[in-house]
């Protein structure tokens, strides 16, 4: 099989489902399926209409005969949040450095853009000094193993290729960094009471080919430089593959956004979200 740019197969998938019915209700099928918290997704009509989508965008059909599918989405009854926002470029010049493996650049998965959103009081935060959301954007998630599979399931579940990332710094009065969390947040869709899950992003001792997400606070370094330790871009403050040779990004040097995690969604996503809940003390 040619190998597809994620990046055309997500203009692809996108022309399809705006001007090709039968494209469009397979996709709704699926999402209908993953997105009702109230049952169990069936998997068998999920790898039906995936192979159905397959079959449009020329790609073979998924061998296994069943996909996982992880439950993420629930029916929670969660309050609004309340901010008091900062000037968020009065960090610019003291967000961390980003270390990125260029092994994961090379595989397409460049990280892009930076959200950053400063607040005196947000979510759980009530504390002295300032919290620092910032959200990362790579252009990819490249999969060693399901390969552009996961680009379709990603263009399905999560309506992007692009793979994004949160976690918080919290600073001193003086603009220095002391704290860094990494919580679970959840993303409210517009209608009833359905919140999508997303996984802290801490990578804790993983190595480059393990994928799993945990929650952590850590106390930092005055100059701290996050880790990308990961393909799927779990991150930490610790480099677990020294090995590996790292392009090291100044936050300045590439687009900074004035934002969240939910504005970064709204860029990338196909999917809608009206609310960001973020669950800081979960970090403790």
């Amino acid at each position: 099989m040619e190998f597809i740019i994620p990046r055309e197969l997500s203009h692809t998938f996108k022309r399809l489902y705006k001007s090709n019915r039968e494209f469009k209700r397979s996709v709704d099928i699926i999402r209908k399926e993953i997105f009702d918290p109230g049952k169990e997704p069936n998997s068998d009509a999920v790898l039906e209409n995936f192979n159905r989508l397959a079959t449009f965008l020329g790609i073979p059909s998924f061998k296994e005969r069943e996909i996982s599918i992880p439950k993420t989405v629930f029916e929670l009854d969660l309050e609004k949040p309340r901010f008091l926002e900062e000037n968020s470029s009065a960090i610019a010049e003291h967000l961390p450095i980003i270390a990125q493996p260029k092994i994961d650049i090379e595989g397409g998965n460049r990280l892009h853009r930076i959200y950053i959103k400063l607040f005196k009081k947000a979510y759980d935060f009530f504390g002295e000094g300032l919290l620092a959301e910032i959200t990362l954007v790579f252009e990819g998630e490249h999969d060693p193993k399901m390969g552009i599979y996961n680009d379709l399931w990603r263009l399905i579940a999560w309506g992007r290729v692009e793979d994004i990332e949160t976690f918080f710094l919290i600073y001193d009065n003086s603009l220095t960094p002391k704290e860094i969390i990494f919580p679970p947040l959840y993303l409210k869709f517009p209608y009833r009471k359905h919140y999508r899950y997303i996984p802290p992003s801490f990578s804790s001792g993983l190595s480059y080919k393990l994928t799993a997400h945990s929650i952590a606070r850590l106390k930092v370094e005055e100059t701290p430089i996050i880790y990308v330790n990961t393909w799927n871009h779990a991150l930490s403050i610790f480099d677990t593959n020294p090995k590996l040779e790292k392009k090291f990004f100044k936050p300045i040097e590439l687009k900074l956004m004035n934002g969240r995690r939910l504005d970064a969604e709204k860029d990338f996503s196909m999917l809608k979200y009206e609310e960001e809940i973020v669950l800081l003390k979960e970090g403790e």
